[in-house]
C-alpha cells in the first residue's frame, strides 16, 4: 500500500533537493539538520545531523532537564551520566 503524501498533512511541505531544514523534537528540544538530496536514479536520499549547540541553547532557554540512565562501568560501579 502506497502512501501519499497528501494524505499525511493538509500542508505539506516541498524541499528542493540540495537543500536543508531543521527539526526539532518539541519534548526535549533536540533539533537535527536534515539534508534532502537525490541520487543519480532520481531517489530522495535524506541525511540527519543533531545540532548540539542548538539544541543544549534551547534546552537551557526552556529550562529542560533531559535525564539519563545510570550505567555501569567495567569494573560493575554504577557511574552517572551528564545531563544535556
Amino acid at each position: 500500500m502506497a502512501i501519499e503524501v497528501s494524505n499525511l498533512d493538509k500542508e505539506p511541505v516541498i524541499i528542493p533537493h540540495g537543500s536543508f531544514f531543521y527539526l526539532w523534537c518539541c519534548d526535549c528540544c533536540l533539533r537535527h539538520i536534515v539534508f534532502v538530496d537525490k541520487d543519480n536514479d532520481g531517489n530522495a536520499v535524506i541525511g540527519l545531523v543533531r545540532d548540539d549547540k542548538a539544541t543544549e541553547d534551547a534546552r537551557k532557554i526552556d529550562k529542560v532537564v533531559v535525564y539519563k540512565r545510570k550505567t555501569k562501568d567495567k569494573h560493575g560501579k554504577k557511574k552517572s551520566n551528564s545531563n544535556t
